[in-house]
């Protein structure tokens, strides 16, 4: 898999994240608000709203991709 340089992001499919995702080969974070993540969200990502991510990255599991919906 290809990094990303710094300043932006790999796109993968959903397909290819879900694969990943259900490998255990990548952690899923949601950052919608809490609200949405609550009505609906994929089992077992992770939630953490876009705007308070940089106060949870230390939360977030290192040593495999993270993939943000």
């Amino acid at each position: 898999m290809a990094r990303p340089n710094s300043d932006q992001a790999l796109r993968i499919d959903q397909d290819r994240a879900r694969a990943l995702f259900d490998q255990g080969m990548a952690t899923l974070v949601d950052v919608r608000d809490s609200a949405d993540y609550r009505q609906s969200h994929i089992p077992g990502a992770l939630s953490v709203p876009l705007l308070e991510l940089p106060r949870h990255l230390a939360e977030i599991p290192r040593g495999r991709p993270i993939i943000a919906y």
